[in-house]
């Protein structure tokens, strides 16, 4: 029996603990698919679906009102396709698909249907950028707004192409031959969280310069942003973000406000909350944690290292 825990054989232990209960939820869990349809023949009326702002900005630019990306998805094809799945995630009118939680033979009946172009299984992600101590990704070189320099192997090359278009697509080469990088503009990012954004390398430079001006969460009334639901974290990284001097986002000089507007009371659907009895669990700071983990280690007359503690008290999330 161990008297005393040091950072490496915490590690191991997460380690272990956290692959077992992924091959347990990943054994039991519905596989997830991406459902590409091959048309949508649906009808669409700008003018009903735009704000009258939208429109004009559009006519301004010369961009068409009628963009087959705007057309709603065919009704049709997401209500066959849900009856044959288990439950529904998201539908994607500029993409033309929908995801779906189903079994694998019930994947194959939906391929075989006359409307759908593919179905793609969707695996799970890790994005190295807001967890690892020394993130590992592709960057945008800042003095070449064309040439990807990866940092090292970790990153699939299908992600660095995707962070390479994404930059590509907001039109990159303008902003960094304009010296155009967010300075003097304060950014306001309203999501579900954003975990590490206080303590992830991505984001040293903005933190160090304190640019994050204010956070608020308002379904618990505090300050308190740095947990939840990555999301949040993952937009600022596209926004603002860097990794050693070179730039993820566009805005990397901007100053940021974070806040958290989700809010399980308002998330559920009224008639179910109406039958329900929610309860919000607080998250712990990373203090309360240290708190907790000092405690259990006098009552199991344990001795905790200090960097053991921190790594635990971070690794928690609350």
């Amino acid at each position: 029996m161990y008297t005393s825990l040091s950072l490496s054989k915490v590690e191991g232990f997460f380690l272990w603990v956290t692959l077992i209960l992924f091959i347990t939820s990943t054994a039991s869990a519905q596989t997830r698919y991406r459902v590409y349809f091959k048309n949508k023949q649906t009808t669409f009326n700008p003018y009903s679906y735009f704000d009258t702002k939208a429109i004009n900005r559009r006519l301004s630019h010369n961009l068409s009102l009628a963009d087959s990306s705007d057309f709603p998805v065919n009704p049709k094809y997401v209500n066959t396709v849900t009856n044959l799945g288990d439950s529904v995630g998201m539908v994607s009118r500029w993409f033309n698909f929908m995801t779906v939680y189903t079994s694998d033979e019930r994947a194959e009946e939906i391929k075989q249907l006359a409307f759908v172009a593919r179905v793609d299984k969707m695996e799970w992600q890790y994005y190295p950028l807001l967890h690892l101590p020394n993130p590992a990704t592709a960057a945008y070189v800042s003095n070449n707004p064309i040439a990807w320099e990866p940092l090292d192997s970790f990153i699939k090359p299908a992600n660095a192409k995707l962070l390479h278009l994404q930059i590509d697509m907001m039109q990159g080469r303008e902003f960094i031959t304009g010296g155009l990088n967010g300075k003097g503009v304060r950014i306001a990012i309203f999501d579900a969280g954003f975990p590490n954004v206080n303590t992830a390398n991505v984001f040293e430079e903005i933190v160090r310069e304190n640019r994050i001006i204010g956070t608020y969460n308002f379904g618990r009334k505090n300050d308190f942003v740095y947990s939840y639901n990555s999301h949040g974290a993952m937009v600022m990284a596209c926004i603002g973000g860097k990794i050693k001097g070179r730039n993820i986002g566009l805005a990397t000089a901007a100053e940021f406000l974070l806040a958290i507007t989700e809010n399980p009371s308002f998330e559920v659907n009224s008639a179910l909350l109406s039958r329900s009895q929610v309860f919000t669990l607080e998250s712990l700071s990373p203090d309360d944690m240290r708190e907790v983990i000092r405690r259990g280690a006098n009552a199991l007359g344990i001795t905790v290292d200090e960097d053991a503690t921190d790594f635990l008290a971070n690794y928690a999330n609350g």
